[in-house]
């Protein structure tokens, strides 16, 4: 798998099955961070969190981190929490520079699978944005993927989708450095791939609707249910070929089920064309163009090399990344 290359983690905790998803579209593994201001009594004993200091939080702000817990866990969780706020810090407040944050377990996806991930979420960035909040879009602590060099960082990562033996050392050195030199205050943020295993979601508001936030977890698990399902030949040659507004309305179907009325709004195909503009162009870089002529199976990189990497790969010095500016979006939030 894709990021047993570039870390070693410990083992995900073991949590009982329960009998069904309990709302929640699939079981992956997810972090909960909670971001809130206004607390005066602290933690008490809580199963599924842990509280710290934020330095970017005033009147006793606090940020409320829950282990790794199934999806299905979640919605048991944000119940726990939001007894905590309501009975012991009843003045509790939610201001806009709290937010919540969503880190996804991707140590199971392969590289063409993030990729896929990649673009499948750039085609509804705008719409994602709506729903966290409008005053999220573009907030310096969770810029727009497709506005940052990230983006080009995963689509990089394309070219190392070869056969596992294929790979050198000095692959998994730049594999890494390519995740190293991203920025961390994006709103889909995949520095966190290399220290964490996950792509964090930085942009929904802060809030403690236990209903808001359990659809946005249930948005972001359908992007990665749609990867996993999905070849990715499929993906791409859907984002080749959609042109019409029912074949957007069908994408998002076949993305979000029953959730794609979560992010619907007036004139979302406006928002799709224009990313799909931009993806499309991206993807016809030699780099990436070449690679998916070439190649028409997913190649999922075995764990077989985790103890060939962390035994031989020392730190190497970072090279600049280019900086790239992308224009603003016609269409407002």
């Amino acid at each position: 798998m894709l990021v047993n290359i570039i870390n070693r983690y410990p083992p995900l905790p073991k949590w009982d099955k329960k009998p069904d998803l309990c709302g929640m579209v699939s079981d992956s593994f997810v972090g909960i961070e909670v971001e809130v201001e206004g607390i005066r009594t602290r933690d008490s004993s809580f199963i599924f969190w842990s509280g710290k200091e934020d330095g970017s939080l005033r009147n006793g702000g606090r940020e409320y981190v829950t282990h790794p817990i199934p999806a299905i866990y979640a919605p048991e969780a944000l119940e726990e929490l939001q007894e905590f706020l309501t009975t012991r810090n009843p003045n509790h407040v939610f201001t806009n520079r709290t937010s919540i944050h969503i880190h996804l377990n991707v140590r199971d996806l392969s590289f063409k699978q993030l990729h896929a991930f990649s673009l499948v979420y750039v085609l509804v960035e705008k719409a994602f944005y709506r729903f966290a909040g409008r005053d999220r879009y573009k907030n310096i602590f969770c810029v727009p993927h497709a506005d940052s060099i990230d983006y080009q960082t995963v689509a990089k990562l394309m070219d190392y989708a070869k056969d596992e033996d294929a790979l050198s050392i000095d692959d998994f050195i730049a594999i890494r450095n390519e995740f190293d030199r991203c920025r961390r205050y994006v709103g889909f943020n995949v520095k966190s791939v290399v220290p964490f295993g996950t792509v964090e979601f930085r942009h929904l508001r802060g809030t403690m609707d236990k209903e808001v936030i359990t659809t946005w977890i249930n948005l972001i698990l359908s992007i990665k249910k749609y990867v996993m399902e999905t070849s990715y030949d499929n993906i791409i040659n859907t984002i080749h070929s959609i042109n019409t507004t029912s074949q957007y309305e069908q994408l998002l179907s076949r993305i979000f089920g029953e959730h794609k009325i979560d992010i619907m709004y007036e004139g979302i195909e406006k928002g799709m064309y224009s990313a799909l503009l931009y993806i499309k162009e991206t993807l016809n870089a030699k780099s990436i163009s070449t690679l998916f002529l070439e190649q028409s199976s997913d190649k999922v990189i075995s764990s077989s090399f985790v103890t060939k990497f962390t035994r031989q790969v020392e730190d190497s010095p970072k090279k600049k990344a280019p900086k790239v500016i992308f224009d603003e979006p016609e269409d407002n939030l």
